[in-house]
């Protein structure tokens, strides 16, 4: 039970992640340092990896990464951790002020995302694709989602997406007034769900509640994930950042900026733009830290 609730801490993906770079980390020992002990390891090891990172060309958020899974992986076998020195974290300081990475995603605004919307006729087949797709971009908007939370990565990972029974409908008299989404997983969500609730908008082209509603008359499978193609499957991830590329380019604009983060982005940009409180940005987006305003890129927001 005590491994159980240690491994609960970390979610499936960050394991996977973690297990990888390990392995990564264990490679570079046998390598370079035959002999060496990999657990426990010590500072000027860790130091070494580092400086191997980085002459590879690797980010400096990639780098701290590895660092923290070495961390972690010491730290739950009760070993002194060798990143937790001045040293290393010196290190990791001069991985940045050398080799400082700008974010250069632009944000998708509702005005490219009408865009978008009004070109899935003429990019993409099917009417139920096209259905499928304006639910899934005007919810990731309008809701601050990862692509992650909609659209699926691995098939051991579906039921971290949002699922049909996380989707409620409230009715006024008899007609549809609001929609809630229990998001169950998300990052930082430590066990943690939080319910979303968009108000149902009939003026607005892009409304999600509307959007989902006419989705939901072409897929209503009551169990599993949210978003699927008509014979069942689940959306990927692939697909979907696919086709917002095919989307992107038939539009006119340069995929090298606008990714699938875009809407993320450009939720925020747009809540900054119209003066929403910078608290409740951050609560909208779910947010845990002030991350969330290296997000609101107004010097990009033309619309």
């Amino acid at each position: 039970m005590t491994d159980k609730l240690v491994s609960a801490s970390l979610s499936a993906a960050t394991q996977s992640s973690y297990n990888r770079m390990l392995s990564v980390y264990s490679n570079f020992c046998q390598k370079y340092f035959p002999g060496v002990n990999v657990l426990p390891s010590t500072h000027v090891m860790v130091a070494h990896f580092i400086s191997h990172l980085f002459i590879q060309n690797y980010q400096p958020s990639t780098i701290a990464s590895y660092i923290s899974a070495i961390s972690f992986m010491h730290k739950i076998k009760f070993l002194q951790d060798p990143t937790d020195t001045f040293f290393i974290k010196k290190m990791l300081k001069g991985t940045k002020q050398l080799r400082h990475s700008v974010d250069t995603r632009l944000p998708i605004t509702y005005d490219i995302l009408v865009k978008l919307v009004k070109a899935l006729p003429k990019v993409i087949v099917g009417i139920y694709n096209q259905v499928l797709l304006k639910a899934m971009m005007s919810t990731a908007y309008f809701c601050f989602l990862r692509i992650g939370e909609i659209a699926v990565k691995t098939e051991s990972e579906i039921y971290r997406v949002i699922q049909r029974e996380d989707i409620k409908f409230e009715s006024v008299n008899g007609h549809v007034s609001n929609m809630t989404i229990t998001m169950k997983f998300y990052k930082h969500s430590n066990l943690q769900s939080k319910t979303l609730s968009i108000a149902r908008r009939p003026e607005n082209y892009l409304c999600p509640v509307k959007a989902i509603e006419e989705y939901l008359r072409l897929q209503n499978c009551p169990h599993g994930p949210l978003f699927r193609f008509k014979c069942g499957k689940p959306v990927s991830g692939f697909y979907f950042n696919s086709s917002l590329k095919s989307l992107l380019n038939f539009v006119g604009l340069d995929t090298n900026f606008y990714k699938g983060h875009s809407f993320r982005i450009g939720a925020a940009t747009s809540a900054a733009a119209r003066g929403v409180p910078l608290a409740l940005i951050q609560s909208m987006g779910r947010w845990k830290s002030n991350a969330f305003q290296h997000y609101i890129r107004l010097d990009n927001f033309h619309t």
